[in-house]
């Protein structure tokens, strides 16, 4: 039976091996979950004897009528004692579910602790699931490829199985992930710790769905959705002529549109210049690392004081809910009440903990984020020209959102917190007297101040593009 392996494997031993024809047994709801048990053994029209030794009692086909009777009762009672107890366990999961306790075993990047029954974080496992998310948000992977990308860098099951595209799909779509947990088609708060923000979920949310529109083009062009037309303001698309060469070209979805047509490496070159504009000299890159020590303290101690009080906040929202939940079960107030309020209450709960995430965060990333921005302006166009086609596509994309091309000019917009870094090394006479220029070119290329430092790190909300850009080396 279904349910009850052991008890089906006993079953079958009796039906193929028909000399052994007794059962012993602790009591009737030990042998019996439901009448499906009690008609498949037949006891009263087999040859088995049943010895039911705490109730002292011996059931067979030749039993009396008044004992077969009692063992009919007994079942009736063992199946409500069941039922009784799936119910009691329902109920009791239901309760820990608006208590904010996952009552299931816990996804992937968790793990169920048997000593306190929470779910806390894998520490093996978690790093690899939010790099899954941050990769993902990037919108540079599609789920297959995501999926090869995880398998090199070791993420697997619990049982050692290798990620497919199904299991990430599911994974992804699991609100767990940002502190919330669907139990029987509502959605509730948890008190979990969260693995990502609110905000990269809903992100990834968003490239899952671009990526799930459908596609019709049979050959892939690498710069494709990069380019616009600086003339009518329509897309550049691409067609291959010969067979061989790649062109790029205005859609003409507005009309007939006379820019011209470029051919793909040209279109690498241009793309090249623009990665070049964000890249800094060594002196500058230290001048700024200096900024960034300096702003660095006092970024701090902002983000320690803002903690404080949110945890101050969390614990007030956490004693009004437990305290509403006593007055639940005393018939204080009603479920209704108790449902409606606890659940604004926990969303505030779940927003300061998003805040203390993003504090903590910030506060633990700040520094490390700038100096892997700093590092990063010093080898874009390094790192760029040694790639292939589709590798530059990659790296261009996590520093241009766009290029708007007119004929041979190309205008980029850069993504943050690049458009400022090339906004400032396009402005002259910027650094202080005190800057070393001995080494500089002429003229002097401008650089951000101190306090722009700080603007730089601050507007990169996610280091999902540092994440993957640490994976390419300039070839010796």
């Amino acid at each position: 039976m279904t349910g009850r392996p052991q008890f089906a494997e006993m079953r079958n031993f009796l039906r193929s091996n028909t000399t052994v024809q007794t059962i012993l047994c602790e009591k009737t709801d030990r042998l019996y979950r439901n009448f499906h048990d009690y008609i498949d053994l037949d006891v009263d029209q087999s040859n088995l004897t049943v010895i039911l030794v705490k109730e002292n009692a011996i059931l067979n086909k030749d039993s009396r009528s008044h004992e077969k009777l009692v063992h009919g009762f007994k079942v009736l009672l063992a199946k409500n004692y069941i039922d009784n107890l799936k119910e009691e366990t329902s109920k009791g999961m239901q309760e820990k579910a608006e208590q904010g306790e996952f009552p299931d075993r816990a996804p992937l990047g968790y793990r169920n602790n048997k000593e306190t029954h929470r779910v806390d974080i894998d520490m093996e496992r978690a790093p690899l699931v939010r790099r899954i998310f941050e990769l993902y948000a990037t919108d540079q992977y599609s789920l297959l490829t995501l999926s090869r990308r995880m398998i090199e860098e070791g993420l697997s099951s619990r049982a050692g199985n290798k990620l497919g595209v199904s299991h990430l799909h599911f994974l992804m779509n699991n609100p767990f992930y940002y502190g919330e947990f669907r139990w029987r088609e509502k959605l509730y708060k948890g008190i979990h710790e969260p693995l990502i923000s609110k905000g990269l979920w809903d992100q990834c949310r968003a490239v899952m769905k671009r990526y799930n529109k459908p596609r019709v083009s049979k050959k892939e062009f690498v710069f494709r959705g990069l380019l616009s037309c600086g003339k009518c303001g329509c897309a550049f698309t691409a067609e291959q002529k010969k067979g061989r060469f790649t062109y790029y070209h205005c859609t003409s979805a507005k009309g007939r549109c006379k820019n011209k047509y470029l051919r793909e490496e040209r279109v690498d070159q241009l793309i090249g210049e623009a990665m070049k504009a964000v890249q800094a000299d060594p002196e500058i890159l230290d001048y700024l690392t200096t900024g960034l020590h300096d702003s660095h303290e006092a970024e701090k101690v902002y983000h320690d004081q803002a903690i404080v009080g949110l945890h101050q906040t969390y614990r007030k929202l956490q004693d009004k809910i437990d305290k509403a939940y006593t007055d639940k079960i005393d018939g204080v107030i009603t479920p209704e009440f108790w449902e409606k309020q606890s659940a604004a209450w926990r969303k505030e709960q779940q927003d300061s903990r998003d805040a203390v995430a993003r504090h903590e965060g910030a506060n633990q990333k700040y520094f490390e984020l700038g100096l892997s921005l700093l590092d990063t302006a010093g080898r874009a166009y390094d790192l760029y020209r040694v790639r292939s086609l589709s590798e530059k596509r990659l790296l261009a994309g996590f520093v241009i959102s766009n290029l708007t091309i007119t004929g041979e000019n190309v205008v980029p917009v850069y993504k943050e917190p690049f458009g400022l870094l090339a906004e400032g090394l396009s402005r002259p006479n910027w650094l202080p007297e005190s800057f070393n220029r001995k080494n500089l070119p002429d003229p002097i290329p401008a650089t951000p101040s101190n306090q722009e430092v700080s603007a730089l790190v601050a507007t990169t909300a996610r280091p999902d593009w540092l994440l993957t850009l640490a994976t390419f080396e300039i070839p010796a």
